[in-house]
């Protein structure tokens, strides 16, 4: 026995139907295809704005600091040579 969805909107009736009829694929899969990539989309949203966050908090914490040319500098002695 299957699952039933009930959706009442002639635009989403018609918005599923086209893309079913464009993928080759029935009206079921059309729906479950979109709303996959609904939720994929919706996790690539969620991505970048912990990214956004986590730079700006990296931002933050810098802020004032001196910013090297060489971040690598220290290691190294006048020769080129580890410290």
């Amino acid at each position: 026995m299957g699952v039933q969805m009930n959706i009442k909107s002639a635009e989403a009736k018609a918005l599923a139907e086209k893309i079913a009829k464009a993928r080759g694929v029935s009206l079921t899969e059309a729906v479950v295809e979109s709303l996959r990539e609904a939720e994929r989309e919706l996790k690539r949203a969620d991505r970048a704005v912990w990214m956004d966050k986590f730079l700006e908090e990296g931002r933050r914490l810098n802020a004032g600091r001196p910013h090297e040319a060489d971040p690598t500098a220290f290691l190294y002695d006048e020769m080129g040579l580890p410290k």
